[in-house]
C-alpha cells in the first residue's frame, strides 16, 4: 500500500550480525556479466508519428521517408521502462537481508560478552546499498510494519469493530494478505484498522525496546501508579498520521458515494478515530453519521432482493450501532432521527418490538441463559433509543428550546425512564455472567453491556445541561439562588411564575442527583474493567469514540462524586467520605492505565490526585485517630470482602477495625469547636457497628447497579437527594 508512511528506525535496533549480511565477492569469483547494451532506436519521429516503416540506407544520414520530403531526421525519444517489483522481489530481499531489525545501522554497539572495540569494527563487511537494495528494505519495513500492526488490532479482536459483521480476515487472505488485491472498501477499512491497530501496538521499532509487550499488557492493567503516556504519547502520533491517510483513502475510493456494508464499517471507524470537537460532544459525528446512516437505509432496502447485504445489515451490530449512534446524537443535537420506524422494523428482522423493560423484568425466564440475555439487551437497546428518539420534540429540538416553559411532564418521564434503565443494570450484568460460551462471545457480551450502560449515562448527563440552561436563563429577581432555599418563601410566592421556577428547582436538584448515580456508575466501569485486566483504551473495552467521550467528561462527573456531600457531612445516607475516596482513587488509577494507549487522555491527573489529597485531609476531621496515609490508604476491597462474607447478625464485626484504632467510634459525630470534639472524645463509649451503614449493597435487591461490582458501595433506588 503506498500510502502508508515510511517510519525511521530508531537507534537502538540489534547492530547487523555477520551471518546476517551479504557475502562480499572474493577476487577468485568471475567478474559479473555485463549489462547489454541498449537496443538502437531505428525509427525516427516522423516516421513514428506518421506510423509507416522508418528505412534507412548504409551510409546516408536519415531515413529514406525524410529525405524525400527534405526533412530533418530525428531519432524518436524513448521512455524507461518502468519495472514493477512483485512478491519475488519483495521475498528476495527479505531472504538477503533478514527481519527489520538487520536493516540499518545502530549508533550504539550491541551489548554482548564480548567487547566492541575499533578492531572488531573493521572485520564486518562494509555494505554499499545500491538505491534499488534500499527500495526493497524500504518495502520490507514498510510491510513488517504493517503486518505488525494488523497482528496488533486483531489481538484485541472485538465486537465493537465490526469483524464479525464484514469478515474482513477472510478477504484478506482470499487476496494473499495483499491491500492492493482488495476491493476499494475492504482497503479503507484496511486502513482504519491499521490506525486502531497503532493505538495497541508493541512494535519495538516505534515503542523502544523497553515498552511493555501486548502479552503483559493485561497483568500491568491490573498493577497501579505506573505512568504509560510515553508510550501512549507515540502511538498517537502514529495513528493520527494513519487515520489522516485512511480518510484521504476514503475519499479517493468513493467511500462517501457507495453504499456497501465494508464501507459503512470503515466510516464508523474512521469516525471514532478523529478526535472530539472543542466545542463538546454534541456536535459529534454530524458528517459521519450523514453518510453512512443514509447507506445503512439503503443497504437495509437493498437487503430486500440481497441475501448476502441481508446478512451483513440486518439485525447485525454494525447496523445497530449505527441506529444507536443516530438516537444519541439526534437527542444531543436536538434534530430528528434518521431512521424511520419502517426502517427500524426492517433492522429487527421485520420483527415486533420487544417489551419494555419493566415488562421484560417480570416476564418468567427461560432455561436458556443466553435467550434471556438476548432478550433484556434488546429491550434495554430499545428503551434507551426510544427514549433518545423522544427527547428532540420534548427538550432539545429549537422548538421546545425556545419554548417559554419547559415541557415539565416530559422531563419527569425522561428522569423516570432513566433510572429504570440504571436499575436494570444488575440484571443484565447478572444474566451476562450466566453466559456459557467461547471466550471472544463472552467478550463480546461484556462489551456490548458496558457500552449500553454508558448510552443511559450520556442521557443523564443531558438533562442536567437542559436544566441547567433553563435556570441559568431564568427572568431577573425570581430567585437569587435556587438551591440555597430550604422552601420557597412566602413574599416570593406572590411573583409571577414563581410556582414554576419551584418545581424546576426541585427538578434541577433530581438531575444533579440522577449524574451523581450516573458518575458513580462510570466508576463501577472502569473498577470492573481493571479488576479484570482488559487495558482501558483498547477497543476490546469499549469504541473509541466512547472513550473519548468518557475521559474528556472527566471533569463534570468527577465533579458531580465531589459535590454530593458524604454522610459525615450531613448528606447522603449511606455515601461516605471513604466511598468519595475509594472512587476518585480508582479514577486515578483508570487514568494512568489508558496513558498507554491515549496520552492525551491523561491531563486530569494531577487535579484528581489534589482532590484525594484534601479529601484525605478533611477526612481526618472526621475520624482523627485513623492515621491513614495518602500512599497507602484503605484497603477498600479487602474491606468489603469481609464485610460480604460475615454474618448479618453479627454485631461484634466491625469492618472498620482493622484500619482504625478501637477506641475510634465508627459512626462519624458532628463538631464545631474544640473544645466540642475534646467533649467528644472523654464521653466516648463502646463503639458501635457501621453495619446499618451497608447493609443496602450487593446482596440488597433494589440496590442500583454501582454497588455491584466488589468494594463500591451501592446507593439505594429509594434514595433521593436531601429535600428542599
Amino acid at each position: 500500500m503506498t500510502d502508508i508512511p515510511v517510519y525511521t528506525l530508531p537507534a537502538n535496533l540489534p547492530w547487523p550480525t555477520p551471518s546476517s549480511l551479504p557475502t562480499p565477492p572474493s577476487s577468485s569469483a568471475p567478474p559479473p556479466p555485463l549489462a547489454k547494451a541498449p537496443r538502437q532506436q531505428k525509427s525516427c519521429a516522423a516516421c513514428r508519428l506518421r506510423r509507416v516503416k522508418c528505412e534507412r540506407r548504409d551510409g546516408e544520414d536519415g531515413c529514406v521517408g525524410c529525405r524525400t520530403r527534405g526533412l530533418q531526421c530525428v531519432v524518436a525519444e524513448t521512455k524507461k521502462r518502468v519495472t514493477r517489483r512483485n512478491g519475488k522481489r519483495v521475498k528476495a530481499a527479505k531472504e538477503l537481508y533478514g527481519e527489520v531489525e538487520t536493516i540499518g545501522s545502530p549508533k550504539t554497539p550491541p551489548s554482548s560478552s564480548v567487547p566492541f572495540t575499533s578492531s572488531s569494527a573493521a572485520n564486518v563487511p562494509h555494505i554499499s546499498y545500491s538505491s534499488a537494495d534500499t527500495r526493497l528494505g524500504t518495502i520490507e519495513l514498510k510491510e513488517n510494519f504493517m503486518s505488525n500492526l494488523l497482528d496488533s488490532f486483531f489481538t484485541f479482536r472485538s465486537v465493537t469493530v465490526f469483524d464479525g459483521d464484514v469478515d474482513f480476515r477472510t478477504a484478506f487472505d482470499l487476496a494473499g494478505r495483499r491491500i492492493d488485491q482488495l476491493s476499494d472498501a475492504n482497503q479503507v477499512l484496511c486502513a482504519a484498522y491499521l490506525a486502531i491497530g497503532a493505538r495497541c501496538t508493541d512494535h519495538p521499532g516505534l515503542l523502544g525496546p523497553n515498552a511493555p509487550r501486548l502479552s503483559d499488557l493485561r497483568d500491568i492493567s491490573r498493577s497501579v501508579d505506573r505512568d504509560l503516556s510515553p508510550y501512549g504519547q507515540a502511538r498517537a502520533e502514529v495513528c493520527k498520521e494513519l487515520t489522516v491517510k485512511a480518510l484521504a483513502l476514503a475519499d479517493e475510493k468513493g467511500l462517501f458515494r457507495k453504499a456497501s456494508p465494508e464501507g459503512v464499517a470503515a466510516l464508523l471507524l474512521i469516525e471514532n478515530l478523529l478526535p472530539l470537537p472543542a466545542d463538546g460532544p454534541a456536535s459529534v459525528g454530524t458528517y459521519f453519521a450523514h453518510i453512512y446512516n443514509h447507506q445503512v437505509r439503503e443497504l437495509l432496502t437493498r437487503a430486500q432482493n440481497d441475501p448476502e447485504v441481508r446478512q451483513k445489515v440486518q439485525g447485525t451490530v454494525l447496523s445497530w450501532t449505527a441506529y444507536t449512534r443516530d438516537a444519541l446524537v439526534s437527542a444531543f443535537l436536538g434534530q430528528s432521527a434518521t431512521f424511520s420506524d419502517d426502517e427500524l422494523w426492517l433492522l429487527r428482522s421485520e420483527e415486533d418490538a420487544p417489551p419494555g423493560l419493566p415488562e421484560e423484568l417480570l416476564r418468567p425466564l427461560s432455561p436458556s441463559h443466553e435467550q434471556n440475555y438476548w432478550r433484556l439487551l434488546t429491550s434495554f437497546v430499545h428503551w434507551v433509543t426510544d427514549l433518545a428518539r423522544e427527547t428532540p420534540a420534548g427538550l432539545t429540538s429549537v422548538r421546545a428550546m425556545k419554548a417559554p416553559r419547559m415541557n415539565e411532564a416530559f422531563a419527569a418521564e425522561f428522569v423516570k425512564r432513566i433510572r429504570v434503565a440504571m436499575e436494570t443494570v444488575p440484571e443484565l450484568k447478572r444474566r451476562m455472567q450466566l453466559l456459557k460460551g467461547g471466550q471472544r462471545f463472552l467478550r463480546d457480551a461484556a462489551t456490548l453491556v458496558r457500552g449500553l450502560r454508558l448510552s443511559a449515562v450520556n442521557l443523564s448527563f443531558l438533562l442536567k445541561r437542559v436544566v441547567d440552561d433553563r435556570i441559568a436563563a431564568r427572568p431577573a429577581g425570581i430567585i437569587s439562588d435556587l438551591g440555597a432555599l430550604a422552601a420557597p418563601s412566602p413574599s416570593l410566592q406572590t411573583l409571577p411564575g414563581q410556582a414554576y421556577w419551584d418545581r424546576l428547582a426541585i427538578l434541577q436538584r433530581e438531575a444533579n442527583f440522577q449524574v451523581f448515580l450516573a458518575s458513580r456508575e462510570i466508576v463501577s466501569v472502569l473498577k470492573e474493567t481493571l479488576q479484570a485486566g482488559i487495558p482501558l483504551g483498547s477497543h476490546e473495552w469499549l469504541d473509541l469514540r466512547s472513550i473519548q467521550l468518557m475521559f474528556t467528561r472527566l471533569p463534570l462527573w468527577m465533579r458531580a462524586i465531589l459535590d454530593q456531600p458524604s454522610q459525615e457531612e450531613g448528606g447522603l445516607e449511606g455515601f461516605t467520605i471513604d466511598d468519595k475516596l475509594h472512587d476518585l482513587r480508582w479514577t486515578a488509577r483508570a487514568i494512568r492505565s489508558i496513558g498507554w494507549s491515549f496520552a492525551e487522555l491523561t491531563t486530569a491527573l494531577p487535579w484528581v490526585l489534589s482532590e484525594i489529597a484534601n479529601l484525605e485531609t478533611r477526612r481526618v476531621l472526621f475520624y482523627p485517630t485513623a492515621s491513614t496515609s495518602a500512599a497507602e490508604g484503605i484497603d477498600f476491597d479487602s474491606l468489603l470482602s469481609q464485610l460480604s462474607s460475615a454474618s448479618p447478625d453479627s454485631s461484634s464485626f466491625s469492618p472498620l477495625s482493622s484500619g482504625f484504632s478501637p477506641g475510634v467510634p465508627s459512626t462519624p459525630h458532628e463538631f464545631t469547636t474544640p473544645a466540642e470534639f475534646d467533649a467528644l472524645l472523654t464521653s466516648l463509649g463502646e463503639e458501635t457497628s457501621p453495619l446499618h451503614q451497608l447493609d443496602t449493597m450487593d446482596g440488597d435487591p433494589n440496590s442500583l447497579g454501582i454497588g455491584a461490582a466488589v468494594g463500591a458501595t451501592a446507593i439505594p433506588y429509594g434514595s433521593r437527594p436531601p429535600p428542599l
